[in-house]
């Protein structure tokens, strides 16, 4: 009796098992097979034109120099501008990089970083050492201290 229970318990357990396995086999080899259980959109995108346009240029454009980077970033700009939407851009790595950079504040010139937390002007840091440090007095303005 308790050799039938453990039998029948191993059977279940080895068929799980066998099948969890199967199913990651499945999801990997054949993903297009496999349903995409997450957010699901009421309205799917039809890449096949781009996709079409984009082997056309590069199979048979005058050009063969074609950058595929800037054909992806030309085309993500694309989608992106024709929602019609003043406030959502797209930005491609270099713009992106440049837009990080802006925001950081790290600019040197005479040895200051600024900030505006306040609304006005405050010297946070100086990007190298000068003869004698800077303060917010240094800066003319309103409520300079």
């Amino acid at each position: 009796m308790n050799l039938r229970v453990a039998l029948r318990g191993g059977a279940i357990v080895l068929i799980l098992v066998v099948g969890f396995v199967a199913g990651l086999y499945v999801d990997q080899a054949y993903p297009e097979y496999v349903p995409y259980i997450g957010h699901r959109s009421t309205s799917r995108i039809d890449l096949t034109q781009v996709q079409e346009a984009a082997r056309l240029i590069q199979a048979d454009y005058v050009d063969s120099n074609v950058d595929p980077k800037k054909l992806s970033h030309g085309t993500v700009q694309g989608l992106v501008s024709s929602l019609g939407d003043p406030y959502t851009i797209y930005f491609d790595p270099e713009q992106y990089k440049r837009l990080q950079q802006s925001y950081q504040g790290k600019y040197t010139g005479i040895g200051i970083y600024l900030s505006f937390g306040t609304g006005y002007p405050a010297i946070t840091k100086a990007s190298r050492p000068t003869r004698r440090p800077l303060s917010s007095r240094d800066l003319k303005g309103p409520r300079s201290r």
